[in-house]
């Protein structure tokens, strides 16, 4: 069985959003206590989630766990997918492949992955920043647990029990079940975590601040840099040189009054990072598009004053 420290008079509220209400130095007294109200209401039902997916995990304490991310996996779904196999001293899967971006944060990791696992062979499958059964190809559920920050997730109807809150990433919930549960984290998951919203918030330029405070708090508990957390994915926080280069030379300009819209073509595996080139570049608007097995695939990112050129432009 497994020791838990979980204390619900200590609530997550006060743990993760207290230092950053208490850091902000321009909010008066009563519309500090408002938020802190509204927060500690929040997460004491995420509270409430988590201790429901803790006492899951004991009594499934004897069983065959797997832990499994989504198909084509990246930096978020295998941070987060590390750091909870390295809580229940489980094994960690992969449908059939890891996203090219994130594999070398895979291998910095230095964790053995299974592809294609047969769910037969265990008892309860620990789902990790996974949607739908569309992102979990050749794999049948049957008795599951979900952890996921998508704010939308086909998976939620049969769960034995799930912590989902829509959030920048799955790594910013896995680390508040290690809070929970009382758990040192060490160097090996902090980099996993770290990695995991780094890569989903595109190296930090889309981050909340609460996802910066959590990146921070991680980076201490484990002792290492964001240098270090970088170096790690040196390349999956951003698309190797010929491919930004060949996606920026493909690439299509179109002028709507003040609203630059691009589009371009790219590889499967590299839409959001296309799209996100783009918008470093200066576009309003991205669409990038990719042809997989008679499909099209398309993704759009806007960039933050791009609402501000549309309402001018109706």
């Amino acid at each position: 069985m497994m020791e838990y420290k979980y204390q619900l008079a200590t609530p997550l509220a006060l743990r993760v959003i207290g230092p950053w209400l208490s850091a902000s130095e321009n909010i008066d007294s009563k519309s500090m206590m408002v938020a802190k109200q509204l927060s500690a209401c929040t997460l004491l039902q995420e509270d409430a989630m988590l201790q429901e997916l803790i006492n899951t995990l004991e009594a499934s304490a004897n069983r065959r766990i797997i832990v499994i991310g989504h198909d084509n996996a990246d930096s978020d779904a295998i941070g987060a997918g590390f750091a909870v196999a390295e809580l229940l001293g489980a094994p960690l899967a992969i449908p059939n492949k890891i996203s090219p971006p994130a594999i070398e944060f895979a291998a910095a990791l230095k964790k053995d992955i299974i592809f294609q696992p047969q769910l037969t062979n265990y008892d309860l499958a620990v789902i990790v920043d996974t949607a739908s059964q569309k992102q979990l190809p050749g794999i049948t559920l049957d008795q599951y647990v979900i952890i996921d920050h998508h704010k939308y997730n086909e998976l939620m109807e049969g769960t034995l029990a799930d912590v989902h809150e829509p959030l920048d990433s799955t790594c910013q919930l896995v680390y508040r079940l290690y809070l929970t549960v009382g758990r040192p984290i060490s160097k090996k998951v902090a980099l996993a975590l770290a990695g995991g919203i780094v890569g989903d918030t595109v190296g930090l330029t889309k981050a909340s601040g609460q996802a910066i405070l959590e990146l921070g708090q991680i980076l201490k508990a484990g002792g290492i840099e964001l240098q270090t957390v970088l170096g790690a994915m040196k390349i999956s926080r951003r698309m190797d040189k010929f491919k930004r280069l060949r996606a920026a030379s493909h690439l299509q300009l179109y002028e709507i009054g003040d609203l630059a819209f691009c589009v371009g073509p790219i590889e499967h595996d590299y839409l959001f990072y296309t799209t996100s080139l783009f918008i470093e570049l200066g576009a309003d608007l991205a669409l990038a598009y990719a042809q997989e097995d008679h499909r099209l695939c398309l993704r759009l990112a806007k960039s933050r004053n791009s609402q501000a050129h549309c309402h001018a432009l109706a």
